[in-house]
C-alpha cells in the first residue's frame, strides 16, 4: 500500500483553515494538532539557539558603483530560486511554513513562529542536523525528496526503464522530476515543473543585466595628426596631392561586468529550454567583474535515491582581488599535484584532467536554495557538469567571511571540546583555511566515460547512481590533504605541523558530522575518518575524553585511501563502493558519544546579509 502524500500529513489542516483565504482571525486547531505531534517547544527553542547570527556582507564604500544597480535584481532572482528549492526538497513544507507564520501572527504564539524559523533553516520538517528526523509531524524525509513520486523505490525506477528504455534520458536527467500516473511513470521538465519561479528569477536576471551601466573610463579617439607637406619636386608637382588619412577610431573595450550581463541574460534562456551548457560556458568566461553569481541547478545532494536530480541554489559575491592574487602562483604547481596522485598508470586513461583555474577569494553577499539550507555554503567548485569541465575548466571559489564566520563560531568551540589544551592550541583558522584552499585543487581530475563489456559507453556516475556523491566528496577530501602536504613541502603555504595540520582536520570533520549520520557530507568524513583511525591517525583516548593524532602516519594513510577511491570511480564499482561505504561510513562509538557532549554548542550561523538591498 502506498504512503499517502506528504501534503497530507503536512498541510491538510493548513489548507481547510478559512484565515489562508480570508484576512479573518483563523481557527488554529489544525496547526495546534500538528504541533502537538512534533517535538516539544523546548527543544524546538534549544535547537534554534545552536545557529549563531553572523553578519555577512562587505561594507557600503567596498561595492563597485558599476554594479550596485544590479544587486537588488540579484536578489529578486536567487529569493526566486530559492522558492523553487523548497518546491523540490519537500512537498507541501512551503505551505506549512505559511500556515505557521499565519498562525504566529493571529495568535501571538512564539511557538509557531520558532517552528516556523525553524523550518525556513532546514527547507521542511526534517532537521539536518539530526539525521532528517522529523521536528514536525512524523513523516519521514523522502528519499528521492520530491524530485520522484514521494512512495517510489529504484527498484520500480529500474524495472520501468528496463520495460520502457526509451524514457531512461528522461528519468536519468538532472533537470527533470518524475511523477506517476496511471500510465505509469513519466517526466516533467524542470522549465515546466517550476515555470512560475524560474520565470520570475529569468525577468530578474534580465533587469540585472540591463540595470548594468558601464562607468570605466573609454579611452580618448585618436585622429593622427595629417603629415607635413614636404618641399614638393617639380615631378611631384605634376601628381595629385595625396587624399589625408581618414581619423582612426578603435573600438572602445568591453566593460569588465559585460561578460556577466551576457551570462545573466542567456540563464534566464535556460529556465524555459533546460539548456545550460551555453550559459555555463558564458559563466566561465566572466572572470573580471568584481561582482559575480552562481545561480541555476547544480548540486546532486539531495537526490538520495538515484544522485542524478539536481538542486537549485543561488551565490552572490564580491571579489577580494587582493587576497585571490596571493593564490594565484600555485597554478604552476597544478600538474604536479594531478601527477602525484596515486592512479595507476593502467587506470590513468580512464581521467581526464580538466583545465587549471586560478581561485577566488570572495566575500558573499547573499545565498539562497542548496547555499543555505541547514548548512551555510563556504566554498564551491562549479559548474558540475562533467563535460564543461572537461573543456573549460571551473570556478573555484573560497567565501572567506563564510569560512571565518564558521570557524571562530562553530569549528573553535568544538576543538575546544574534544582536544586536550596542547593539541587544541595547534588547531588554527589558518590551517583551516589552507586545507580549504587545497580542497579547491582536488577536482584536478574527472572520470572520462567507462566502455561497458557490449561496447556501450556510460559515465561513472551513472554506475555509481547515489554513491557517486559519496564517492566524490570522499575523493575531493582525501585529495586535499595530499595537495595541501604537497603545496606546503613546496614551500607556497604557511608551515604547519602534520600534527597541527591532522587536529584541524579532525575539528572539520566533527563540524560536519553534527549535519547527522545520514547527510551525505557526515557519511563521506566518517569513512576518511574510520580509514585513518584503522590506520592510527585518530585515537581516543578513553580515559581523558579526548582524541589524539599519531600525524607521522597521515601522509601515507591518505595516500592510501586515494589510491582505493580513485580505483572505484574509475572503474565505476558499484559493489566496491558499497563495501567502502558498509565498511566505514557509520559513525563510530567513541564519535557518536562526543557528538552528545556537543549538544548545547552551535552548529552553524544564521547570516544576516546586511549589504543586499530588498528587490
Amino acid at each position: 500500500m502506498r504512503r499517502p502524500h506528504l501534503i497530507t500529513g503536512l498541510v491538510t489542516a493548513a489548507l481547510l483553515l478559512p484565515a489562508l483565504a480570508s484576512s479573518a482571525a483563523p481557527p488554529l486547531r489544525g496547526e495546534v494538532v500538528l504541533l502537538k505531534r512534533s517535538i516539544s517547544p523546548q527543544e524546538i527553542d534549544k535547537r534554534l539557539k545552536r545557529f549563531v547570527p553572523a553578519r555577512l556582507g562587505v561594507s557600503a564604500s567596498a561595492m563597485p558603483n558599476d554594479v550596485k544597480a544590479m544587486l537588488p535584481h540579484l536578489r529578486k532572482a536567487a529569493d526566486r530560486i530559492d522558492r523553487t528549492y523548497w518546491d523540490q526538497v519537500s512537498s507541501g513544507g512551503w505551505d506549512m511554513r505559511v500556515a505557521l507564520r499565519r498562525t504566529a501572527r493571529f495568535a501571538k504564539t512564539q511557538q509557531a513562529e520558532h517552528f516556523a524559523r525553524f523550518m525556513e533553516i532546514h527547507y521542511g520538517p526534517w532537521d539536518r542536523h539530526a539525521d532528517d528526523a522529523p521536528f514536525l509531524g512524523r513523516l519521514p524525509r523522502p528519499p528521492g525528496a520530491n524530485y520522484y513520486p514521494l512512495d517510489i523505490s529504484k527498484r520500480e525506477i529500474d524495472n520501468w526503464v528496463a520495460k520502457h528504455p526509451e524514457s531512461a534520458a528522461g528519468l536519468y536527467s538532472p533537470y527533470a522530476v518524475v511523477r506517476r500516473t496511471r500510465k505509469g511513470l513519466h517526466t516533467v521538465a524542470y522549465s515546466t515543473a517550476y515555470a512560475k519561479r524560474l520565470g520570475e528569477a529569468a525577468t530578474a536576471l534580465q533587469a540585472a543585466a540591463a540595470a548594468y551601466k558601464c562607468v570605466e573610463p573609454q579611452p580618448p579617439t585618436v585622429v593622427p595628426s595629417p603629415p607635413q607637406p614636404a618641399k614638393a619636386s617639380r615631378r611631384s608637382k605634376r601628381k595629385r596631392s595625396a587624399a589625408p588619412a581618414a581619423p582612426v577610431t578603435p573600438p572602445p573595450p568591453r566593460c569588465r561586468c559585460a561578460p556577466l550581463a551576457d551570462f545573466l541574460r542567456a540563464r534566464a534562456k535556460s529556465f524555459s529550454d533546460d539548456s545550460y551548457l551555453t550559459s555555463e560556458i558564458l559563466w566561465l568566461e566572466s572572470r573580471d567583474c568584481p561582482l559575480d553569481i552562481a545561480i541555476g541547478p547544480y548540486e546532486y545532494y539531495e537526490d538520495r535515491l538515484l544522485g542524478l536530480k539536481t538542486s537549485f541554489e543561488a551565490i552572490i559575491y564580491l571579489r577580494d582581488d587582493t587576497e585571490s592574487a596571493r593564490f594565484r602562483r600555485f597554478l604552476k604547481h597544478y600538474d604536479g599535484m594531478v601527477a602525484n596522485l596515486p592512479i595507476p598508470a593502467t587506470l590513468r586513461p580512464r581521467f581526464q584532467t580538466i583545465a587549471p583555474s586560478p581561485i577566488t577569494i570572495g566575500n558573499v553577499l547573499y545565498t539562497a536554495g542548496d547555499a543555505r539550507s541547514g548548512y551555510q555554503i563556504r566554498a564551491f567548485v562549479l559548474p558540475n557538469d562533467e563535460s564543461v569541465r572537461r573543456a573549460r575548466g571551473t570556478k573555484n571559489v573560497i567565501l572567506k567571511n563564510v569560512v571565518k564566520a564558521k570557524f571562530d563560531a562553530v569549528a573553535r568551540p568544538v576543538a575546544r571540546r574534544i582536544f586536550a589544551p596542547k593539541l587544541y592550541n595547534k588547531v588554527s583558522f589558518e590551517a583551516y583555511y589552507d586545507i580549504l584552499m587545497a580542497w579547491q585543487f582536488a577536482h584536478g581530475v574527472v572520470p572520462g566515460t567507462i566502455q561497458l563489456p557490449g561496447g556501450k559507453r556510460t559515465s561513472a556516475r551513472q554506475l555509481l547512481q547515489a554513491r557517486y556523491t559519496l564517492m566524490e566528496l570522499v575523493m575531493g577530501e582525501s585529495i586535499a590533504l595530499l595537495n595541501y602536504t604537497w603545496l606546503r613541502d613546496k614551500g607556497e603555504l604557511r608551515k604547519h605541523s602534520d600534527e597541527g595540520v591532522a587536529a584541524t582536520f579532525l575539528a572539520s570533520f566533527f563540524d560536519s558530522a553534527r549535519l547527522g549520520a545520514s547527510a551525505p557530507q557526515t557519511i563521506a568524513k566518517a569513512i576518511i575518518y574510520n580509514y585513518l583511525a584503522q590506520e592510527w591517525v585518530f585515537r581516543y583516548n578513553a580515559s581523558k575524553r579526548t582524541f589524539e593524532v599519531n600525524a607521522p602516519n597521515l601522509g601515507k594513510a591518505v595516500r592510501k585511501l586515494t589510491a582505493e577511491v580513485l580505483d572505484i570511480v574509475a572503474r565505476g564499482d558499484y559493489e566496491g563502493a558499497g563495501r567502502l561505504i558498509l565498511q566505514f561510513g557509520i559513525l563510530p562509538g567513541e564519535v557518536r558519544s562526543k557528538l552528545g557532549e556537543l549538544d548545547d554548542l552551535p552548529v552553524g550561523i544564521l547570516p544576516d546579509y546586511n549589504s543586499m538591498p530588498a528587490e
